[in-house]
């Protein structure tokens, strides 16, 4: 077999050939207005893409979202159960609570019933159970799901709730007879100072011995 062998213009020729199609090739890619897109971050399951912090449908924001949905119809289920109970939702979660319950009916001006507040603070201050719920008794009706509510027709007037029994009373009532009362309703005993006197009038507030100054006007049990 014989070599075959090219003269140089004609290994120039085929050269040239070569780099003139490899010119005409880029141009036309450059000139065909094609663009490629970017190809884009992932997007991970619970909605964050790349290091921008974003959030998507499934990320933290829809779960905030559906823990406020949450609380608000257990506050619309606890608000139906007040109602149906017939009493305000304060006074319902307190029962559901397991506290001493007292819905105190009173008139902020007058004598015996600021005397009556003054021996409620002062168990307030021995039984950490008590709860005491101030209002006027034109809002009586508000309790109707108590029936010793019923039994109160003017102020200073009480209503003690624990669990499921009731009690109340009508009148004036020194702490010491109060706290005595709500012993035998709950079971649970307080003992309060042997002496105390209102800070402002210096009358006998209460008195574990049983003498008490009577009040302005006489008080009555249920």
């Amino acid at each position: 077999m014989r070599d075959i062998q090219l003269s140089r213009p004609v290994l120039l020729a085929l050269l040239g050939a070569v780099l003139v199609g490899g010119y005409l090739f880029y141009s036309k890619t450059q000139n065909s207005g094609e663009v490629i897109p970017p190809t884009p971050a992932p997007t991970s399951a619970t909605g964050r893409s790349g290091s921008t912090g974003g959030t998507g449908a499934t990320g933290p924001t829809a779960k905030k979202d559906s823990a406020e949905e949450i609380l608000k119809k257990r506050r619309a289920a606890l608000r139906k159960k007040a109602e149906e109970a017939g009493i305000p939702l304060r006074v319902y979660m307190a029962r559901r609570q397991g506290k001493e319950v007292v819905i105190f009916f009173w008139e902020p001006d007058a004598k015996d019933d600021i005397r009556v507040k003054r021996a409620l603070d002062e168990l307030e201050k021995v039984r950490s159970k008590l709860v005491v719920f101030r209002d006027r008794i034109s809002n009586k009706s508000d309790y109707d799901g108590i029936a010793e509510a019923a039994k109160i027709t003017q102020t200073p007037g009480l209503v003690m709730v624990y669990r499921t029994k009731a009690d109340s009373w009508q009148g004036y009532i020194d702490a010491g007879t109060l706290n005595e009362r709500l012993t035998k309703l709950t079971g649970h005993a307080a003992k309060l100072p042997t002496r105390a006197l209102d800070s402002g009038s210096g009358d006998l507030i209460y008195s574990n011995s049983g003498k008490t100054v009577p009040p302005s006007k006489s008080g009555g049990a249920n």
